[in-house]
């Protein structure tokens, strides 16, 4: 080519550039390059086009016009945005502060640094960064962007969905600002509209490998499984070494009950972000499913570095206990750091802390600590501490900190079976309560009848929720002649018992169930207690009284797979679904259960 012939080329491929055709502009790019291997502004287009596929060689190819770029702040900025691409955001922020030097009152750049900032989670610098390119030109749509993202960082959920809805108010067709809107409004439990969200923004932009993982994600909670695992495979054919994408599509292929599949999903996850701290746990959760309890222990580990533990970390302030002796006087300050079922579960092990020379103080959630002082003699503990939302409960001074679900493994107890793990009954109900409940119950009852504790639904707000949860209406196959319900509900399902189940006898006194303590006494006076996988189960199991405990498809890691019973409670038999989502099966099998073995 003449020097006329590469220039004229090169408008023509930069006009097509700007036109959106980019594979014709990509093709007269490398046909320069083939016979002119050294001209920089088609290796520099070439880096564009590499850096809107997110594609590596971006990197290399815009670096090509580095020794060019002189004031061209443009040139430095699209390099920060490679990097950016790629993860990098530390090197990214090197260049964008570079471009800015240049041109320092560019709206564009300063947005670009903020986005670089927030993945830093240097979140203060970014939100000051978007308001001053919002100052410069208050209708930049990626400025607002940049906001919300900034904002949502530090959960500031309502300012940030303002944030994304003035994007895409200057700007309809952003579909980065779709997704951002999307994964908000995913986190409020919104999964419907996310999924709308992230669809709009995948049509704007079928190449997006976030807009694809995102939504897998919202398709996982919603119970479309096979969606999700498809958009998770469609985001890491877009980007290749995607470790969000690959955690996603373990946890999908873990709800499906591919456990196989899911653990080499996690571990890829893990191999291409060795520090992915969600894709740890969710690897540990299958491995313990599948009863690996060593290395699944260790990986759960992990959940310690997660944003919501950490949180709990900086509330406590204290050393991490390291499993060593104390002097006898010493405290250890135990946190009950995840749902009342799991510190019911693990509060067995705090017998072995005392054990080896500690003082214990259980920091536990408030429904929980009238039960936990009862049973204190039990298992060894010497205070029990209530949690307050606003963190204004005094906590004792303490030599060493370790949160309850950490035991197992710092005590080398991680194998349910061992026979050194303490075996219920280790909680205790006060006996005066025990009458009383007593009392209350035997007013209600017909000569002969015989009772069952009655437990349909579980907390709204838990992620797996609508898979455990049953209406009350589709036990009504349970209702037998001589046997009393006892609802034992509580929260907004409770207010089912109030619509009569065809032939079934239900008797509510949850009006007078203050906390666990209330709950344990009442489950002292039944003769059987059947629930689906809540808290109820494990202070049922604890307690060591007779309960059938109705689990899904895909149970909770504690319940392993392929068994009617658990080394956790030996007193709990196990009815599992058949399928996804088949309940009658269980239900059927229960009743047919429960005539016999209370006719006896």
């Amino acid at each position: 080519m003449t020097q006329v012939t590469v220039d004229q080329a090169l408008f023509q491929a930069w006009q097509l550039y700007q036109d959106r055709k980019l594979r014709e502009a990509e093709a007269i790019f490398r046909n320069i390059l083939a016979q002119r291997p050294d001209e920089v502004r088609a290796s520099y287009g070439l880096g564009l086009l590499a850096l809107e596929a997110r594609h590596p060689s971006a990197i290399d190819l815009i670096s090509t016009a580095l020794p060019f770029a002189g004031d061209h702040s443009e040139i430095l900025n699209n390099l920060g945005s490679a990097y950016q691409s790629q993860g990098r955001s530390r090197e990214a922020v090197e260049w964008y502060r570079k471009a800015l030097a240049i041109t320092p009152n560019s709206a564009g750049i300063m947005s670009n640094l903020a986005h670089a900032l927030v993945t830093l989670e240097e979140r203060e610098e970014a939100e000051a960064m978007c308001r001053q390119a919002i100052a410069i030109d208050p209708k930049n749509a990626s400025a607002y962007n940049n906001l919300g993202t900034a904002i949502k960082a530090g959960e500031r959920h309502g300012e940030a969905e303002a944030a994304f809805r003035k994007a895409l108010e200057f700007k309809p067709d952003f579909p980065e600002a779709l997704s951002n809107l999307g994964n908000l409004v995913h986190d409020d439990g919104q999964y419907e509209q996310a999924v709308a969200l992230f669809r709009r923004a995948i049509l704007l932009a079928p190449t997006m490998p976030d807009a694809y993982n995102n939504m897998s994600n919202s398709l996982r909670l919603l119970g479309r499984l096979d969606e999700a695992v498809a958009a998770s495979r469609q985001a890491i054919s877009l980007r290749g070494q995607f470790p969000a994408a690959y955690s996603n599509l373990g946890a999908a292929l873990h709800q499906l009950g591919r456990y196989d599949e899911a653990v080499i999903a996690f571990r890829q996850a893990i191999a291409f972000e060795p520090e992915m701290a969600d894709a740890h746990v969710n690897l540990a959760l299958s491995l313990m499913l599948q009863g690996h309890f060593a290395e699944g222990w260790r990986e759960y580990e992990w959940r310690r570095k997660t944003s919501k533990f950490m949180r709990l970390e900086r509330r406590i302030n204290g050393p991490a206990w390291d499993g060593s002796p104390g002097r006898g006087t010493g405290t250890i300050l135990i946190s009950a750091e995840q749902g009342v079922g799991d510190t019911i579960q693990f509060v067995r092990f705090v017998r072995q802390v005392q054990q080896r020379g500690w003082r214990v103080a259980l920091h536990s959630m408030t429904s929980l600590v009238r039960l936990m002082n009862q049973s204190a003699a039990e298992l060894r503990i010497d205070t029990v501490i209530p949690w307050t939302d606003d963190n204004s409960e005094t906590l004792p001074a303490f030599e060493a900190h370790c949160p309850l679900a950490s035991l197992p493994v710092i005590l080398g107890q991680v194998d349910p079976h061992l026979p050194s793990i303490p075996r219920p009954p280790y909680l205790r109900v006060d006996p005066a309560l025990q009458a009383t409940w007593r009392d209350r119950l035997r007013a209600k009852l017909a000569p002969g009848m015989r009772t069952v504790g009655l437990v349909w639904a579980g907390r709204s707000s838990h992620l797996d929720d609508r898979n455990r949860s049953i209406p009350l209406a589709r036990l009504a196959p349970l209702a037998s002649p001589g046997v009393q319900f006892v609802s034992l509900q509580i929260g907004p399902a409770a207010r089912q018992a109030g619509s009569p189940v065809p032939g079934m006898n239900l008797l509510d006194l949850t009006a007078d169930i203050a906390d666990f303590a209330d709950t344990a006494a009442l489950v002292c006076e039944l003769d059987l207690v059947v629930t689906v996988d809540t808290a109820t189960a494990h202070l049922a199991g604890a307690l060591g009284r007779p309960t059938c405990v109705l689990l899904p498809w895909v149970p909770d890691f504690r319940w392993l797979l392929n068994r009617t019973d658990t080394p956790w409670y030996p007193s709990l038999r196990l009815y599992r679904q058949p399928a996804i989502g088949q309940w009658d099966p269980v239900i059927t099998r229960l009743a047919a259960d429960i005539r016999e073995n209370l006719s006896r």
